[in-house]
């Protein structure tokens, strides 16, 4: 009791603290974590995200322990996008390997042929991987979402010129990573 919002707590109290902290917070913080994923990742559902942070928050119990909100709802947030990364990533292997079995089998590649293409999409996964996120997301939205530079930056936030140098960075790399391959 004393005051904690916990969702265990006095039935009258607690539950309306609890609730007010959590409206209160999600009224000051909705706005910067909408932002935060913006910067970090191709368009998406970025309100769905945000509705993650704030029910692992819900999650946590007892509201009064968190010392530091903006740190603890960013830190969630942080943890929202790998796991959102990692769905995105499995997403992809999944449809990756549907498609190559399907292609092998009507165009007729050899198991060689369909190995060595693998090998190549995973080359290239690995280097999408180790790209800054600003420069990924804008090779992403380029390459495969077929954006042009212009909307790209407005979508980022960020200046054309910006999204031109990160797409030069985005290609030497992947150029270095698929030639040091062979």
């Amino acid at each position: 009791m004393g005051g904690r919002a916990s969702v265990g707590d006095d039935e009258d109290v607690a539950p309306s603290r609890y609730v007010s902290l959590l409206e209160e917070w999600s009224r000051r913080y909705r706005p910067p974590l909408i932002r935060f994923f913006q910067r970090r990742m191709p368009p998406a559902d970025h309100e769905d995200l945000v509705q993650e942070v704030f029910l692992r928050l819900a999650k946590h119990g007892d509201l009064d322990t968190i010392g530091h909100v903006e740190g603890y709802l960013f830190r969630a947030a942080g943890n929202v996008l790998k796991d959102w990364r990692r769905r995105e990533a499995r997403h992809a292997a999944a449809a990756h390997d549907l498609i190559g079995d399907d292609l092998a089998d009507e165009v007729g590649f050899s198991p060689e042929r369909v190995l060595l293409g693998r090998d190549t999409v995973n080359a290239l996964v690995a280097a999408l991987e180790t790209l800054p996120e600003r420069t990924r997301a804008v090779f992403v939205l380029y390459h495969f979402d077929n954006l042009p530079h212009v909307e790209i930056a407005r979508r980022l936030g960020i200046a054309v010129r910006t999204v031109e140098n990160n797409m030069a960075k985005a290609h030497a790399h992947i150029a270095a990573v698929m030639l040091d391959r062979k």
